[in-house]
């Protein structure tokens, strides 16, 4: 399984000078989860936003969008060109891989990427983004409807297709129990015709035979002498 083994940011968003975040305990190699805080101002966030923009194949850090900040304020703002960016090391199957996303001041929504081919396939890796951000939490926990609450479930663990199915099936299983009762208003209707049509309170298909029998009765016999078979059930 492919991990992050530490991240290495630069002029990037708070942080000016390369710093790095190692996601792996004291004395040993194989990164595991953790809970990172801090202060205020510590470069929390900031590090989140490196990740988030690193395993984006938009380019994007979600939460500044919502902000109505661009990709100008991504880098810090006393990096110059060439010195924001992302490094990101990771870790599968024993193998150390490290790679890197420039941001480019002359192309802010295009960063540069250290191995093309490399970044698609950690794009494809990461289904279900590997961090949760306390706003988020606190966000999820006090502020979403049950239904919401279901929506981000299943994007925090890559189930959107199946829930956009499942919606869809929804509307489906909606649709057929309209027809159904379109149907059955029909039935309903050509029932009561024919309750009145032969003056039966119950219609069902002797009463209706019986009636056909009685309109064939009642026409003349043709002069050659033929009969007219009655119906049968």
């Amino acid at each position: 399984m492919l991990k992050i083994r530490k991240i290495k940011l630069s002029g990037f968003r708070g942080i000016k000078t390369p710093q790095e975040l190692f996601c792996v305990k004291d004395g040993e190699t194989v990164p595991t989860s953790f809970v990172l805080f801090g202060v205020n101002s510590s470069g929390k966030t900031s590090f989140m936003d490196g990740l988030e923009w690193f395993l984006s194949p938009e380019n994007k850090i979600q939460w500044l969008r919502r902000e109505d900040a661009q990709e100008a304020a991504y880098p810090h703002q006393s990096a110059q060109p060439g010195d924001s960016y992302v490094e990101i090391e990771f870790f599968e199957d024993g193998k150390v891989t490290n790679l890197r996303k420039t941001f480019d001041d002359s192309r802010k929504t295009k960063p540069v990427l250290s191995d093309k081919d490399e970044f698609q396939r950690i794009y494809q890796s990461f289904v279900i983004k590997p961090y949760f951000r306390y706003i988020e939490i606190v966000e999820f926990v006090l502020n979403r409807t049950g239904v919401e609450k279901y929506q981000e479930l299943a994007r925090w663990m890559g189930f959107e297709s199946e829930l956009n199915f499942q919606e869809r099936l929804a509307k489906i299983v909606s649709q057929l129990e309209k027809k159904k009762e379109q149907i059955e208003t029909r039935r309903d209707d050509t029932l009561r015709a024919m309750g009145q049509l032969t003056r039966n309170t119950v219609v069902d298909d002797a009463s209706i035979i019986a009636y056909c029998n009685n309109l064939l009765k009642s026409i003349s016999t043709p002069s050659n002498g033929t009969k007219i078979a009655l119906l049968t059930h």
